[in-house]
């Protein structure tokens, strides 16, 4: 099992899904794919200085490879990896209170 799917297990176990049927659980984890990663987003963009968002948004114009990215918002934000975990935590409590 590769480390995406654990982590989608993981997620679909602690908010109690993982009794639907395969293509509602597909479903839903595409829904919230898309909005922690949106989260992530956000949180990254409030912690950059305004020409490290220019620098990111050229990145992502010209479409860097994640490695890339990633080695980047490592080295721009402080506690990068911290921070993505506090954002998936919150967002995980907040999908489990129904929020």
């Amino acid at each position: 099992m590769t480390q995406q799917n654990t982590i989608q297990k993981n997620l679909l176990d602690e908010m109690g899904l993982s009794g639907l049927p395969p293509e509602e659980q597909e479903r839903l984890l595409s829904k919230m794919t898309g909005v922690l990663l949106k989260k992530l987003f956000l949180g990254t963009m409030e912690r950059l200085k305004d020409a490290d968002r220019e620098i990111f948004k050229n990145m992502m114009d010209t479409e860097a490879n994640l490695a890339e990215v990633e080695n980047f918002l490592r080295g721009k934000i402080e506690n990068y990896e911290q921070i993505l975990e506090e954002v998936a935590a919150d967002f995980k409590e907040k999908m489990k209170k129904g929020l």
